[in-house]
């Protein structure tokens, strides 16, 4: 994810740092066994049971933030384990 001078976060689509974080979504899993996922809205103050959750799918846990820009693109800033490591990826939805 882009940062700017400011340490502010930038749209990895546009670039502006009009962005925010409202969504949640966690995949964990004890090593090899299912994913169980949850996603948390902290807008409306619920919790909900997604789907998936973005990212690659590793032996271990992820915590993906949804990061939304005012300019209506959607991206995710994913927390990774794998083999003792955490990684940290983006990926990137067109525009709404």
């Amino acid at each position: 994810m882009l940062m700017d001078d400011d340490n502010q976060l930038k749209c990895p689509v546009c670039g502006e740092t009009q962005t925010h974080i409202n969504q949640v979504l966690v995949a964990g899993r004890f090593e090899d066994e299912r994913e169980k996922y949850l996603q948390v809205d902290a807008l409306n103050a619920a919790v909900f049971i997604p789907d998936e959750v973005p990212g690659v799918q590793g032996r271990r846990h992820r915590i993906a933030l949804q990061v939304d820009c005012e300019f209506g693109h959607t991206s995710y800033l994913i927390f990774r384990q794998h083999k003792g490591c955490t990684l940290v990826e983006v990926a990137k939805e067109e525009a709404r």
